[in-house]
């Protein structure tokens, strides 16, 4: 069974940096936490050895389900985001590419912002 982390616990742990770059590359996924961190781990390459290790130090080995980062969640940050870029002439596929989502997901946020 896997452990539930907050994005906010992450925050706390590895500071907003690592937490948004795990959340980022990880979110929504079980990700293992090794018992001895080594610097070719993956998590080591993703955040860094030291803040990886802070990582495993503090949740110890294990499964750890690794939420996705409140902006992904829709929580306005993204449309914001669409909005904006929208607005600088921005191309579907352009927006879609700067932000590491779907053309359809670009579509669908400036519809929903015109109502």
């Amino acid at each position: 069974m896997a452990m539930t982390s907050t994005a906010e616990e992450l925050v706390r742990i590895i500071g907003p940096i690592g937490a948004k770059t795990l959340c980022r590359a990880n979110g929504a996924r079980s990700i293992h936490l090794p018992a001895a961190l080594g610097a070719d781990h993956p998590l080591s390459a993703l955040l860094g050895f030291e803040t990886a290790a802070r990582l495993v130090r503090s949740l110890g080995p294990g499964r750890l389900y690794v939420p996705r980062w409140p902006e992904a969640d829709g929580g306005g940050g993204r449309a914001a985001e669409v909005g904006r870029l929208t607005a600088e002439g921005r191309s579907a596929g352009e927006i879609a590419a700067a932000l590491d989502i779907s053309e359809r997901t670009v579509h669908r946020l400036r519809a929903k912002a015109r109502g």
